[in-house]
């Protein structure tokens, strides 16, 4: 199972090519700008387009927005008696970029919280005996603090 859907995909069709192309398009709205952008056309399930032998698609939701919906490009090539699709499935970009950053920052704020050390006794008693803790509390209050300790 990889952790990203970066996939690529090979199969033969017994169909011709303009059969899948014709194929393609009659399931997807036609729409070029396959940026961070998002369609709502309840009428299909998936937007893209088709150019020549080659094809892009993504998903299209038909509520709320998703910026982590993979984009399906393909080509199509000719073989003797059938045809060849070769499908590479990716995510935006920018989506990508979002990930890398939220992770080296999450791994920033671990190695952070790991290399820290933690309150020792001794720094938590010199922080009770400091003056103007002293002059804060009453002194009950301030008797209950050290006997904790």
């Amino acid at each position: 199972m990889n952790f990203l859907p970066f996939e690529n995909i090979e199969f033969d069709c017994a169909l011709t090519k303009t059969e899948i192309e014709n194929r393609v398009r009659n399931k997807i709205a036609w729409n070029t700008e396959l940026g961070m952008t998002f369609t709502k056309d309840p009428m299909k399930d998936y937007e893209g387009f088709v150019d020549q032998d080659t094809f892009k698609i993504r998903r299209v939701l038909k509520s709320g927005m998703n910026s982590f919906i993979p984009k399906a490009s393909g080509t199509i090539t000719k073989q003797t008696s059938s045809s060849k699709v070769e499908l590479k499935i990716r995510l935006h970009k920018m989506v990508v970029i979002f990930m890398v950053f939220a992770m080296l920052f999450s791994a920033t704020i671990g190695l952070l919280s790991i290399s820290s050390e933690p309150e020792t006794s001794e720094s938590i008693n010199q922080l009770l005996e400091d003056e103007a803790l002293k002059e804060a509390f009453s002194e009950n209050e301030y008797e209950k603090l050290v006997k904790k300790t």
